[in-house]
């Protein structure tokens, strides 16, 4: 599943950094583990403003996990202020109970009667506790806390708040409360699954509940410095990794945010005119979750909304009302206002249409202004490996670049990149495919990172193998991974939004100038329209690859093996050897692994010294791991034929040009290690090799010159079995004659 933004109430988006922390296991009694425990409550309170003379204990389970652990151990009469779901939740939890307690209950959407309550408390003098919701996210109501602990002083009242929605939204004072409720996710920004409970004592309380009693987890631990039973290890050490960042962000910083990202959902709706359901003159709202009302149209549809803003990659929530029909959004999480410009943008566009029963169908961006955005911004010099993702970008970045160089492989492509960088003190742009995180992680991690050199990037990577979208097996397995290779690396990326591109692309580069390193533009399949190229110009050469293949299927022996480079070559091959009905068991096929074909030839060929192995390599492959070649020289085995089919360009992924015309390989070859050496540019050269291919004795290496006009249409078949049935298939082959 790919990444969504969470514009709920909770749960809700967490950076890496937090995330990262589940991936290390801790024993609960691990000394790193319980240092961790006993540095959350210090930090929480020191954000907070919270007196120390306060307890705070940890519980496992949800936010309501907590509020019932203490509604229930509570011996005196509560008086419980309804004003939405939550404070309902509050009422249902006592009535298992069977206590006695009483409760007022005012109208969804408005905040409690203050001078109702005190009414109330002047004629029941048999309440002791007063419990509500201090933020009652299924209307968006902020009750007064002020006004509700000067009601408590007032009558000689206790507070028990439910703070799970408000605790670290805004600044709050919650000192002198009996019992303050919150959750680590929401406005911690932690991951669910404990909540914590913030106390001056435990008078009137005796839990009927073993699991759920409070105290006696408070003396444990802090007898032991441990829970009673298992703890959530890992949402532990998450939440303090969280409590740090809010740390460095600060609570007022953290509630700016929250309020400006308000405001944009606030003002997007007044545009659309849809009402919210809390009328803002009369009633505060807290800073986390907004409800609106539906509006009064047939073709309003929420599910419509929902599905189309989901596959857009954004959530938002239902209504939780009784009364009326609504929804809600969310403004809290690791989000900024970049991305909810993005997501108003959408919702803007889907709820027009929506209205007025037209489908949302956003148009790719258009390739040449993306690409003059770019130099808008100063960012002229342009490298990498081209990528089908990125295609019609990359024919563009070729037609029009003054400083545009195809690199062997995307490691080099970055190096060459902080070298210009170093001399102009310009960012650069290097695009990749995502297969390529593999050769670009060393210079990155070891020379362009804040850390080393610290040298400011835009990468440019398509996402192949995203999760949810088909794509081939290799390239599913590196799509799964992708995001979290990325961030577990320590650099932020941004996901291109076809409509708001403009703001992917600012974003990016603010991140850049922050973070001082590469950040990832991340970029999705069919996001960039078809760029027109000017004609392109073919070359003299009368080969085609296609035609190549088939004679090399049809003159290779039964007890040969034939391995064919990645892309369109091994389609082709799979194709040839169906129509020439050979034994597909003594095929390989590499998918994925550009440039290390003939290293797995290689190691074949010095272990099954009775078989033939064809190595079937392409220009761009072989430049990209270019040091294989003088190993297969040194090694020289003398079963292994290695035919280069060039055609000068990337044609897998469009017509980019590799330098490979202009390369003498004969003469590179010869020198290093390879006995037979031939050059064919045309059918009777390669019918002539051919004939004498088997005679031959010693290392061969063909350097066959192709015509780069496209070989065949996109319409090749893939092959029916698995990559792993392939390999079994052919170590089978390989075992019958060794």
């Amino acid at each position: 599943m790919s990444e969504k933004i969470l514009l709920t109430p909770g749960p809700i988006n967490t950076t890496f950094q937090v995330k990262s922390q589940t991936l290390i296991d801790y024993g609960s009694r691990d000394f790193a583990f319980m240092d961790k425990l006993k540095e959350i409550k210090p930090l929480l309170f020191k954000l907070m403003n919270i007196s120390t003379e306060n307890k705070l204990i940890l519980l496992q389970g949800s936010g309501t996990y907590a509020t019932e652990a203490v509604l229930t151990s509570i011996t005196e009469k509560i008086l419980i202020l309804i004003n939405g779901a939550y404070g309902i939740r509050m009422k249902k939890i006592m009535e298992y109970t069977n206590k006695p307690f009483s409760f007022l209950t005012y109208d969804e959407g408005t905040e409690i009667n203050y001078d109702d309550v005190e009414n109330y408390l002047s004629k029941n003098e048999d309440i002791k506790y007063i419990a509500f919701v201090h933020l009652e996210t299924s209307t968006g109501i902020l009750n007064n806390l002020d006004r509700m602990k000067k009601i408590s002083e007032k009558y000689n009242k206790k507070l028990i708040i439910d703070a799970i929605a408000s605790f670290g939204s805004d600044i709050f004072d919650y000192n002198n409360c009996e019992y303050v409720i919150t959750s680590c996710n929401k406005c911690l920004s932690g991951i669910p699954g404990f909540a914590l409970v913030i106390t001056k004592n435990f008078s009137d309380f005796k839990s009927p509940s073993y699991v759920l009693d409070l105290l006696d987890q408070e003396k444990n631990f802090e007898k032991t410095g441990q829970f009673r039973f298992t703890p959530p290890t890992h949402v532990l050490v998450a939440f303090h990794a969280a409590l740090l960042e809010l740390e460095n962000e600060t609570l007022e910083k953290r509630a700016k945010r929250f309020k400006s990202m308000k405001d944009i959902v606030y003002n997007m709706c007044k545009e659309l005119g849809i009402s919210p359901l809390i009328d803002v003159s009369k009633y505060a709202t807290g800073n986390i979750c907004h409800t609106f009302l539906a509006p009064k149209n047939e073709n309003y549809n929420f599910k419509l909304l929902y599905d189309t803003l989901a596959n857009l990659g954004f959530l938002i929530y239902p209504g939780k009302l009784t009364n009326v029909d609504s929804f809600r959004i969310g403004t809290i999480g690791c989000i900024d206002e970049n991305d909810m410009n993005n997501f108003v943008s959408y919702f803007k566009l889907i709820w027009n249409n929506m209205l007025n029963k037209v489908e949302t169908k956003i148009e790719p961006i258009d390739t040449k202004q993306f690409y003059d955005y770019l130099i808008g911004k100063e960012i002229e010099f342009f490298t990498g490996v081209p990528d089908s993702l990125l295609q019609e970008i990359n024919n563009c970045i070729l037609e029009n670049a003054k400083n545009h160089y195809v690199m062997p492989n995307e490691g080099l492509a970055l190096s060459l990149a902080s070298g210009y960088y170093t001399s102009t003190s310009k960012i650069p742009c290097v695009y990749l495919q995502n297969s390529g995180l593999g050769n670009i992680t060393n210079p990155l991690m070891s020379l362009a990172h804040k850390n080393v050199y610290s040298i400011p990037i835009l990468c440019i990577i398509g996402w192949r193998g995203e999760p949810g979208v088909k794509d081939e097996p290799q390239h599913m397995s590196q799509g799964s991974c992708m995001v979290n290779l990325i961030r577990s690396m320590g650099f932020e990326l941004v996901y291109l939004d076809k409509l708001n591109w403009k703001n992917n692309i600012d974003k990016c580069i603010e991140l850049i100038k922050l973070t001082k390193q590469p950040v990832f533009l991340v970029v999705r399949k069919g996001y960039f329209k078809k760029y027109p190229m000017a004609e392109f110009k073919y070359n003299n050469l009368s080969l085609i690859r296609r035609d190549v293949i088939k004679k090399l299927v049809i003159a290779s022996n039964d007890n040969d093996i034939l391995c064919c480079t990645t892309g369109k070559s091994s389609r082709e091959l799979n194709e040839e050897a169906e129509a020439n009905k050979i034994n597909k068991s003594r095929l390989f096929l590499m998918v994925g692994s550009m440039g290390h074909l003939s290293s797995f030839c290689l190691g074949i060929s010095m272990f099954s010294k009775n078989k033939k192995i064809w190595c079937i390599d392409g220009d761009g492959a072989l430049l990209m791991h270019f040091g294989a070649i003088p190993m297969i020289g040194h090694i020289k085995p003398d079963n292994l034929i290695h035919i280069l089919l060039n055609n000068a360009m990337h044609e897998s992924v469009g017509i980019q040009p590799t330098i490979c015309q202009n390369i003498d390989f004969e003469t590179i070859a010869k020198n290093l290690g390879y006995v037979n050496v031939f050059t064919i540019k045309n059918d009777s050269e390669l019918d002539e090799f051919l004939k004498k291919v088997h005679d031959l004795k010693g290392l061969t290496f063909a350097h066959v010159l192709l015509s780069n006009k496209p070989s065949v249409s996109d319409n090749l078949s893939r092959p029916k079995d698995t990559p792993l049935e392939r390999l079994h298939n052919l170590m089978d082959f390989i075992k019958k004659d060794n």
